[in-house]
């Protein structure tokens, strides 16, 4: 190794966060929408194995589902503008009860197809940054489908949280696989 690739490995390390390096388990996942009083927390080790922020083609996992994404579909045409756009943002655990997001996306689900859409921010949008210094997929600004186990886990917890918006209750994914508990938002 030249010196030089030296000093820009060094140069880098300094630059790159260390917890976008240790590229962490997701520990946390947040639904937020305007149908939506609170947050949908998602919090259960057992589901979120599954969404993983740094999983997809051409990463070391090469996977054509992860994230919430199908990449294997391909991108697609932004879905109608009249179905409700939730923000999703991804979390990891940085030190006992600290956690910072890494990742966002918007995620809209259409009942009447039974399918759900996934939108990664461009350039323009917000969310592009905070991503881009996780990983950059090279599709971003663009919408995709959702993975078919992420519709199964979100759909239910959205559908359940606006049913039930108007008297204040909100909804989370518990340690208790397949659990939805009232009113236990951490």
């Amino acid at each position: 190794m030249s010196r030089t690739q030296a000093v820009l490995i060094s140069l880098l390390l300094l630059l790159v966060p260390p917890r976008l390096l240790a590229k962490a388990a997701t520990s946390k996942i947040v639904i937020e929408g305007s149908a939506l009083d609170k947050p949908i927390e998602i919090s259960d080790p057992k589901v979120l194995r599954d969404f993983r922020v740094w999983a997809s083609p051409g990463t070391s996992s090469n996977e054509a589902q992860s994230l919430i994404v199908d990449w294997s579909q391909g991108t697609i045409g932004a879905p109608q503008k009249e179905l409700q756009r939730y923000r999703v943002s991804f979390y990891v655990q940085l030190a006992p009860e600290k956690h910072a997001v890494v990742y966002k996306v918007l995620y809209a689900y259409d009942p009447s197809k039974g399918e759900g859409y996934v939108y990664l921010p461009g350039e323009t949008d917000d969310g592009y940054g905070l991503n881009v210094r996780s990983i950059v997929h090279f599709v971003e600004g663009h919408w995709f489908h959702a993975w078919k186990v992420w519709d199964s886990v979100a759909k239910p917890l959205i559908e359940n949280a606006k049913r039930t918006s108007s008297d204040g209750v909100s909804f989370r994914l518990a340690d208790d696989p397949g659990a939805i508990r009232r009113g236990q938002v951490r």
